[in-house]
């Protein structure tokens, strides 16, 4: 993806055709435009950087486009997102953190439209994150405990404590087992079933938020370093990419990576390692946590100020206006 052109945001023509997600505002009266709006006047001001009444955003470069489909406020620090079967998404709340006193973490559902539809699907946890769907049960990263609970109706099944896990962030599957991942001290560990063990242990993986899996093994972003690391079945650690300071989370794309990188950037990485920032919403007051790609839509998460994003990926200039 090297030569990537910049940022653009642009302001759709028409209102979105996609259905109106539940805590924006009404649909925008302006007219259309073309310069693209300043961030401010695409996020809002801090810290209630969500959008009322203003246009949809696109990113553009010249190997994709990122077109914002929707947006749904009033989440507490979304730190995880499941994409289910049906469509829906599910959204870890962390409520916090595992820090405060009386945490209440919770995950709410959403319809692929961006809809709230559950907005306490499961509750009874601490700061959940990270979650994976594995042969019918759902299995929830948090803090010091692996919960298991059922898709169909939320009801916690059962949680497992996890000996020696603090801050249990992200968890995935890879193969015939599970892996999650503790940034504390860079531990992996591995769950089969209700068993837990310790699978690796390496500073450089201090500051891991997130894992993806892929057919090599697994990418852990360790935001300490600015490196992601690859982890392959055989417990070798080995650097990918190098030089994203506060790297959160990558996602894979066709050719390349979107990753976050902490405090509020968007980052395309291409298929040599080299990477540029496509969108810097800090100054907005807008933090990007998790990003994870399902078929063709992005989705992003703000823990401030608790909002959920999904975008669209087309080719390049696809939602440019003609001249």
């Amino acid at each position: 993806m090297a030569g990537l052109a910049g940022l653009t945001l642009m302001a759709a023509c028409q209102p979105a055709d996609t259905e109106e997600s539940v805590g924006t505002g009404p649909e925008s009266s302006a007219p259309a435009s073309d310069e693209a709006p300043a961030a401010s006047e695409v996020y809002g001001d801090p810290p209630h950087g969500t959008r009322e009444a203003l246009p949809r955003t696109v990113i553009e470069g010249p190997d994709f486009t990122l077109t914002e489909l929707w947006q749904l406020d009033g989440f507490d620090d979304p730190q995880g997102v499941l994409h289910l079967p049906d469509g829906s998404y599910l959204i870890a709340n962390s409520g916090g953190g595992r820090d405060e006193i009386d945490a209440d973490g919770w995950i709410s559902k959403v319809s692929a439209g961006g809809e709230m539809l559950s907005e306490r699907f499961a509750v009874g946890m601490t700061a959940p994150g990270g979650m994976v769907l594995d042969r019918g049960v759902i299995y929830v990263a948090d803090g010091d405990t692996i919960h298991m609970v059922d898709p169909d109706n939320g009801i916690l099944m059962r949680s497992i404590a996890v000996p020696g896990a603090d801050r249990l962030s992200d968890i995935t599957a890879l193969n015939a087992s599970l892996y999650a991942v503790d940034g504390s001290d860079g531990t992996l560990y591995q769950i089969a079933g209700a068993d837990v063990a310790e699978w690796v242990q390496d500073e450089r993986l201090t500051g891991a938020r997130s894992l993806l899996a892929d057919q090599d093994g697994l990418l852990v972003p360790a935001g300490a370093s600015g490196s992601v690391y690859r982890v392959d079945e055989a417990k070798r650690v080995s650097e990918t990419m190098s030089g994203l300071t506060g790297v959160n989370a990558v996602a894979p794309l066709e050719a390349g990576y979107l990753a976050t990188a902490a405090p509020g950037r968007i980052v395309a990485i291409s298929g040599d390692g080299t990477h540029e920032t496509l969108l810097d919403t800090e100054e907005n007051g807008i933090l990007q946590a998790g990003i994870h790609v399902f078929g063709d839509t992005v989705v992003t998460l703000n823990p401030l100020p608790g909002t959920v994003k999904a975008w669209q990926i087309g080719p390049a200039n696809a939602g440019a206006s003609d001249d």
